[in-house]
């Protein structure tokens, strides 16, 4: 916590207890100590106002400074071929770079029967339980 956020602290406390005060002798009729309270509650905001102001622009220069020093975040890759860069990544080239494990689709393989089952089983109870 910076000095200024400290002092806008202080300042908005000072202003809370200087406002009850001024709603206490508001209440019993006095109007002279009334109308003073409120001048200094209005400045004591004004100053937390002003003090803060300052402690969030010392924050945002201080994260500006550390995001500056930080490492640059590397490139993204580079696409593999044209076909996967115009296809969203579902179609490669036949001079593709890449292994010819990593361009098939893993989508088209087929099920084993235990997987079949498992996949039947799911879209049996479904709905099992629900509203739909």
């Amino acid at each position: 916590m910076t000095s200024r956020r400290r002092t806008a602290i202080a300042c908005y406390t000072g202003a809370a207890l200087l406002a009850t005060a001024a709603a206490y002798t508001g209440h019993h009729g006095h109007v002279v100590p009334t109308v003073g309270l409120v001048y200094g509650v209005l400045t004591l905001l004004w100053c937390g106002r002003c003090d803060a102001a300052a402690d969030r622009r010392v924050r945002a220069l201080m994260q500006r400074a550390e995001r500056a020093a930080r490492p640059a975040s590397p490139p993204p890759p580079a696409p593999c071929c044209s076909f996967w860069q115009h296809s969203d990544g579902e179609v490669h080239a036949p001079d593709c770079p890449r292994p010819t494990a990593a361009r098939t689709p893993q989508d088209g393989a087929p099920l084993d029967a235990h997987e079949r089952a498992v996949i039947a089983d799911i879209e049996a109870h479904y709905d099992h339980g629900t509203a739909a």
